[in-house]
């Protein structure tokens, strides 16, 4: 099972961070120890054309680091019969040269736990949802049309952040 709770508003203390030039995910800030954040939900926009996940992989690194805590990717969650719909593992989002995307995979979960503590426990110090852009399975036709004329999207640079409204929309 999968205790997760989303108590909204409910809570006394909720966060927000954006990402920059240091760590660009905004996962960072939201680890520190002293907030004792249970639960993240982070999207993962920044340019990554091949899906190797480079800012997940800097956030791990600057983690165990500064914070000694270890992240890893939750591979359970992507056999769970229901959220495996839209949970993954890092090779479910690597392109297949020629090939069309097969499934609707858009989510990766983290598990955070304390340097020395054991990966198995079930009970992490954090869990995080990391949302990845990417056409899908079911994608809508005006995505897809979007898509088939823009061969880097959505994992284009935001260098131009002037976007049309086809592109904003998409």
């Amino acid at each position: 099972t999968f205790p997760l709770r989303f108590y909204g508003r409910r809570r006394v203390l909720q966060y927000l961070s954006d990402g920059g030039h240091f760590e660009n995910t905004a996962l960072y800030e939201l680890l520190r120890p002293v907030r004792e954040a249970r639960f993240l939900v982070c999207t993962d926009n920044g340019c990554d054309p091949t899906y190797r996940f480079g800012d997940v992989a800097n956030l791990i690194r600057l983690a165990r680091i500064d914070y000694r805590l270890n992240i890893e990717i939750d591979t359970r969650i992507a056999q769970h019969p229901t959220l495996k719909k839209v949970f993954g593992v890092l090779e479910d989002f690597r392109p297949m040269e020629g090939q069309p995307v097969a499934s609707d995979k858009c989510a990766i979960m983290l598990r955070v736990f304390d340097c020395g503590q054991s990966p198995d426990s079930d009970l992490p110090r954090c869990r995080i949802v990391v949302l990845k852009p990417r056409v899908i399975a079911s994608s809508s036709v005006d995505i897809s049309d979007y898509r088939a004329g823009s061969e880097d999207f959505p994992q284009q640079s935001t260098a131009d952040q002037f976007f049309d409204e086809a592109q904003w929309e998409s």
